[in-house]
């Protein structure tokens, strides 16, 4: 079954696709249940628990800097961006083989934002971005797992942790202006299991997160808000994509893509074999295992960037951008609700286009909601990569 996408307005929060609304705040059962900081709100203490406190390749930062460029990927090896799969089983991909940590470089260049040519026309908004990886999947319910454990343990982020330190001279985004991670942000993170039982318990019927280890582990992890995923992001070693990155590597860069596997890019062509979302009877009843279908990979090799569950981003909301033309920025001071791009399994066609936006508070709890990282580039691939050109 094949479908266009339908006709939307640009980067309009109003309109919002066909398909169930779920909205979970962060519910007082969570401190209840033993929410880090306990009642009093001080701020925990990192480390403990045999945990390493320091990300990989932010050793700096824990000294009050940023990581150094030599740092970028000294201890990943293969195709894992991530330091902490070791031991996690290779399930994921369509035959169900491949490393579910598994990063794909993205080529650095210059596009268009929410541009395609065929829905979306203003191309009013171009932005540079520099090179960097994208994890080839949403993270999965088994990788969530992990985090849990370390934070049950002692590990919280500490201050300007997560900053995009490939760019800038270690300094970030928007200039060297980007602040990292907020420790005051550390009080919502749950630190008991029941905790974390509590927030990602978000919807029986739809939720991926169970207490124990079961058959969800290679599902995307839902229900999670944009704090538990940016932490997550930062524990793993890398950093939340921003929108502009996100939209880059779905349109395929100077492409402009309608869809992530738009082939040629003004193809509208959608059904179920590329995306799981729902074209009138839903492709899938919830997430699907990650990337169980290669026909939808966009052009760097990421799964699932449209449908299964949307995405968040660093940035906050804003329509139009705030930034009319710039070079490896973010929204880090609209305040307010964050973005979110990709759709979920319950969308229909137009929230699967690249261009198409949404949002949703920070402290939002939904089915809908998962996560995906970003990381600095490693050496050998940025000295080897070629920046793409309109």
């Amino acid at each position: 079954m094949a479908s266009s996408v339908a006709p939307t307005l640009l980067e309009s929060p109003a309109m919002q696709p066909r398909g169930r609304v779920f909205f979970f705040t962060l519910s007082s059962a969570v401190m209840a249940c033993g929410g880090a900081g306990g009642p009093g709100g001080g701020e925990p203490v990192g480390g403990g628990g045999g945990v390493d406190p320091v990300p990989p390749g932010d050793q700096a930062a824990a000294d009050g800097g940023s990581a150094t460029p030599a740092s970028y990927g000294s201890d990943r090896s293969g195709g894992s961006g991530s330091p902490h799969c070791n031991g996690l089983p290779s399930t994921c991909g369509p035959a169900e083989n491949e490393d579910c940590c598994t990063s794909r470089l993205v080529q650095g260049g210059t596009f268009r934002r929410s541009y395609d040519a065929v829905t979306y026309t203003d191309a009013s908004f171009p932005a540079t971005v520099s090179t960097f990886e994208l994890d080839r999947f949403l993270v999965t319910v088994g990788r969530m797992r992990s985090f849990a454990s370390a934070v049950e343990d002692g590990w919280l982020p500490s201050a300007g942790w997560g900053k995009h330190a490939h760019v800038n001279g270690g300094a970030g985004l928007n200039d060297g202006t980007e602040a990292g991670w907020d420790p005051r942000w550390n009080r919502h993170l749950p630190n008991t299991r029941a905790g974390w039982d509590a927030v990602l318990e978000c919807d029986a019927g739809l939720q991926t997160w169970t207490s124990h280890p079961g058959d969800n582990e290679r599902r995307p992890i839902n229900c999670v808000d944009w704090q538990e995923a940016y932490a997550f992001c930062v524990w793993d070693g890398g950093f939340l994509p921003t929108e502009t990155e996100w939209n880059y590597a779905a349109s395929g860069g100077s492409e402009q893509r309608v869809y992530p596997w738009s082939t040629p890019p003004t193809s509208a062509s959608i059904d179920c074999s590329v995306a799981n979302y729902d074209p009138g009877s839903p492709c899938a009843a919830g997430p699907s295992a990650v990337g169980a279908s290669s026909k939808g990979d966009g052009r760097w090799g990421q799964a699932d960037l449209v449908g299964n569950g949307w995405e968040w981003q660093l940035d906050y909301f804003a329509t139009p951008f705030v930034h009319a033309q710039c070079t490896d920025c973010a929204d880090l001071t609209s305040g307010g609700s964050r973005a979110a791009r990709g759709g979920a399994f319950s969308d229909d066609a137009s929230a699967m286009a690249v261009s198409y936006r949404r949002e949703l508070p920070e402290t939002g709890h939904s089915p809908l909601f998962g996560v995906r990282c970003a990381r600095a580039p490693r050496l050998q691939d940025t000295e080897a990569a070629t920046p793409d050109a309109p």
